[in-house]
């Protein structure tokens, strides 16, 4: 049985470890981020729609209901179900990063002279924020979470990529792309990442890793789990019939 390397934060994982166990996968938890909710109060702005860029933005205190009744625009299908698990009935997906999201709200709404509602993490990916900033609509961010950083790799993990057992790990950000390189250099398990296949949430979290240090490297089509999986899946099997 191949085994994977969950890197998501624990509150997000349950649907990826439901796929990856269905598919025959074992999983190894390893979240190098914890979410915690920020519990701030929700800009005093008259807003027309709401931007979410992350499943996270949905943890914490509910929604009031007069922000569930405007649109949201969400990038990836894990973003936009857990938009309609809070409530929204207007759940706008197709964006697969923020540059596809900014251009959708500038096509939309760059005549409206509205306000923009986004929430957000407090460190929110710097492209992401470049972006929404660039649409020159207003952008009003609402910090609904923040991302913690895991000090180590659990002994159970170490003792998992020592022994030679893991086959993937899967990197749904980049700043969980740097970290976990970091815990892996602290742990002086870095160098045997070169028998490890790795999956990305997009080309930019792919960017940050030198290809040299993996046995390959896979970037799911879409934002989802679902994608990240097939992408493990292809990237196994390609990778397998290379050295056939």
């Amino acid at each position: 049985m191949r085994s994977v390397i969950v890197t998501r934060p624990i509150v997000q994982a349950d649907n990826l470890i439901h796929i990856l166990r269905r598919e025959g996968y074992r999983v190894i938890r390893a979240p190098v981020l914890e979410i915690v909710p920020a519990n701030l109060p929700m800009p005093d702005i008259s807003c027309a729609v709401v931007v979410a860029t992350s499943a996270n933005a949905f943890t914490g205190q509910p929604l009031p209901m007069s922000l569930l009744r405007l649109p949201c625009y969400c990038v990836g299908g894990s973003t936009a179900q857990a938009a309609k698990t809070a409530g929204f009935t207007q759940v706008i997906e197709g964006a697969s990063d923020g540059a596809a999201l900014s251009t959708l709200l500038r096509d939309h709404y760059s005549h409206a002279g509205v306000n923009i509602l986004h929430l957000c993490g407090r460190d929110v990916a710097a492209r992401a924020k470049e972006a929404l900033m660039s649409t020159g609509l207003t952008i009003v961010p609402w910090v609904r979470y923040e991302a913690q950083l895991t000090e180590t790799l659990t002994p159970e993990v170490q003792a998992a990529i020592g022994a030679g057992e893991v086959d993937a790990v899967m990197l749904y950000s980049s700043r969980t792309a740097q970290h976990y390189m970091d815990l892996l250099q602290k742990a002086g398990l870095r160098i045997l990442m070169k028998r490890v296949h790795v999956v990305t949430i997009s080309q930019t979290v792919a960017n940050l890793l030198n290809p040299v240090d993996w046995r390959s490297v896979a970037v799911a089509a879409q934002p989802s789990d679902a994608a990240m999986v097939q992408a493990l899946k292809d990237g196994c099997t390609a990778c397998e019939g290379d050295h056939a």
